[in-house]
């Protein structure tokens, strides 16, 4: 079964781990993901 690792930052790098920490921006990150799913599924039939 295919797999995907998806790395959004880094939670040992301060900035980054104040960003991740963010509910908009885990909102963003959460979208764009499901974007690219979609976007493959249907480029795929």
């Amino acid at each position: 079964m295919p797999a995907v690792l998806v790395e959004m930052g880094y939670l040992s790098h301060e900035k980054e781990s104040k960003l991740l920490q963010s509910k908009s921006l885990q909102v963003k990150i959460a979208k764009s993901i499901v974007e690219g799913i979609r976007g493959y599924e249907l480029a795929k039939h």
